[in-house]
């Protein structure tokens, strides 16, 4: 028979696995910043991510995120504040969709090979690690997730702020492998996705579904 902490871990890890498979803003700021900007600002996005998602469980061991998600003022600022950075992304993506083509060359050598790129900005990675950043730490359904999911899987009697620690360390690590192994899928369709003619309608499909996610996100109302 299995140990209560045992379980409850192995319930967790499952049905964490399958909420991170499910297609969401976060998923499409990875794509798009892998196909364009290749592996390492794609893993710097999903670096950006897993810190969020840290800073979110520390601050729910402080038992600030469970104040924010609880209060309708708090909920309503962090929301409008995710809604703007999702709504600030698709329409660069728009925008920039019909400059595309002249930087996609540059980038097509980078990713596939051609030229003579050299070594790659550690600019671009922390750039895009703050676009994983802001997304995930602008997102209260990322709170909520902290205040009202985790708390299912910790056992009686446990230490309720080590054991949130001991859940949130697993959640990034479930966001690094799922979204690093995205990144992994996505950079060999370089050659093929950064096509001029290809790249600008993925730019206005991930455009327009980032703002169908602002949408969504700006009717939420505080879950009771």
């Amino acid at each position: 028979m299995f140990s209560p902490i045992f379980s409850s871990l192995t319930a967790y890890l499952l049905t964490s696995f399958l909420l991170t498979l499910t297609p969401g803003p976060d998923a499409l700021l990875i794509m798009r910043t892998s196909i364009t900007g290749g592996r390492r600002k794609g893993l710097g996005v999903v670096c950006g991510i897993a810190s969020a998602w840290l800073l979110w469980g520390l601050a729910a061991m402080g038992g600030l995120s469970a104040l924010v998600v609880v209060s309708k003022t708090g909920f309503q600022l962090l929301k409008w504040i995710g809604v703007l950075y999702l709504v600030w992304l698709a329409l660069r993506m728009l925008f920039n969709s019909a400059q595309t083509a002249p930087m996609l060359n540059l980038e097509s050598e980078a990713l596939t090979g051609a030229g003579s790129p050299g070594p790659e900005p550690a600019s671009g990675f922390w750039a895009s690690w703050r676009q994983g950043l802001l997304a995930t730490l602008t997102n209260p359904f990322v709170g909520l997730m902290v205040c009202a999911f985790f708390p299912q899987f910790i056992p009686p009697g446990s230490h309720v702020a080590a054991f949130t620690l001991l859940l949130t360390l697993l959640q990034m690590a479930v966001a690094l492998v799922v979204f690093g192994s995205l990144v992994l899928l996505t950079v060999p369709l370089g050659r093929f996705l950064t096509r001029p003619s290809v790249a600008r309608a993925f730019d206005w499909m991930t455009g327009l579904l980032l703002l169908a996610f602002s949408v969504k996100l700006a009717l939420a109302t505080v879950p009771r």
